[in-house]
């Protein structure tokens, strides 16, 4: 027996990296979906922001809306 612990041709050890492999693709996947789905709406009517926005900000309800900035 040669000195290395981790034989390359052995079935138990591909089998193994092939499984890390998986969840590691499996884990990036899942991760993607869920950065995709998020949107994020800011007002004072609790309205939905719109779908295709990242962001949607929304002063005409507040009541200094004559004022300039937020």
């Amino acid at each position: 027996m040669s000195g290395s612990y981790l034989n390359v041709s052995c079935p138990l050890h591909l089998l193994h990296r092939f499984m890390l492999r998986a969840i590691l693709l499996l884990a990036c996947v899942a991760a993607t979906i869920g950065v995709s789905a998020q949107n994020v709406g800011i007002n004072a009517d609790g309205a939905v922001p719109h779908i295709s926005a990242m962001l949607d900000v929304d002063a005409s309800a507040l009541p200094a809306n004559g004022k300039k900035g937020l």
